[in-house]
């Protein structure tokens, strides 16, 4: 009788010593594919581009184009010389992020156009709007018929340079930079 207690109590700690790896292991898997998403995800994020009154034009990451010596993202802000947001910085690091990316701007281009299909499409690709919705407004009104063009011509750069680079979306044009 007391082998066999000895056997069950055996038994139970082994069981409950791979339930606990099994638990560790799963978190330790879920942990990793959550950073590994959080890393993917965060590359397909675009960003707000300004233009200040003295004509310098950023990011909240980087500098475009800088004229005089105050790094223009530091400046105080005074009513006026509060920036304009004037485009979309669209970023993709790596061949998937640029064919999802131009595979979204292509169904854009063939959607109405209006503001609520562009931002669906974008959602449904997994590209967060939150930040330049007011910016998207600008360019579905703004130029009105020609969103397509508009996404036309950012798929066209990124089929041009599929690995990586930057996609400068602004009402009248788009441009590429290589990252």
């Amino acid at each position: 009788m007391a082998r066999l207690l000895k056997l069950f109590s055996f038994v139970g700690v082994l069981l409950l010593g791979f339930s606990v790896l099994t638990g560790v292991g799963t978190s330790v898997y879920a942990a990793e594919t959550l950073e590994e998403s959080e890393v993917q995800e965060s590359f397909l994020q675009p960003e707000t581009i300004y233009q200040d009154s003295e004509g310098n034009i950023f990011t909240n990451n980087e500098v475009i184009v800088q004229k005089g010596n105050t790094d223009p993202r530091f400046q105080t802000r005074a009513p006026s010389a509060a920036p304009i947001s004037i485009g979309i910085l669209w970023t993709y690091k790596n061949k998937a992020d640029g064919k999802k990316l131009r595979d979204t701007f292509r169904k854009v281009a063939i959607s109405d156009g209006s503001l609520g299909a562009v931002a669906g499409l974008l959602g449904v690709a997994g590209i967060a709007t939150g930040g330049i919705t007011a910016v998207l407004a600008a360019i579905t009104a703004g130029i009105g018929g020609t969103v397509a063009k508009r996404f036309t011509e950012a798929a066209d750069k990124i089929v041009a340079h599929p690995n990586s680079g930057k996609i400068y979306m602004y009402i009248d044009h788009v441009t590429y930079k290589k990252l």
